[in-house]
């Protein structure tokens, strides 16, 4: 995994002003970044590391449901990439970023967002 953050903080740096941050602040829509509920997706509190469809009480896709394991960095890129791709008839209501730097800047913010919770 070490190799893996290196590779994707470098990508970060090579883009330049656009910030993981900035970038995954329409997620906010939906998603808090804390351990709470009350919004139309999942919590992403401790995200990288954590099983997928684990979030207690949330109504997961059948689609989430089946795919089993946990969160990781490059898996969470390839979701964020393409939601539906990933996880045919899942119901997140994001087409996802289509363009792998964005993509990899996303989830490497999620996994250093991860890493100081």
């Amino acid at each position: 995994m070490g190799t893996a953050l290196v590779f994707l903080s470098n990508v970060v740096l090579a883009e330049g002003v656009l910030s993981g941050r900035q970038l995954v602040k329409p997620c906010k829509v939906c998603h808090f970044y804390k351990e709470k509920k009350g919004k139309s997706g999942p919590h992403l509190f401790k995200l990288i590391g954590r099983p997928v469809s684990s979030v207690e009480g949330y109504p997961y896709s059948k689609a989430l449901l089946k795919i089993g394991g946990e969160w990781q960095e490059l898996r969470l890129a390839k979701f964020l990439n393409d939601p539906q791709a990933f996880a045919p008839g899942t119901t997140m209501n994001f087409s996802g970023f289509k363009n792998m730097k964005r993509v990899k800047i996303a989830a490497s913010y999620f996994a250093g967002l991860s890493a100081r919770q």
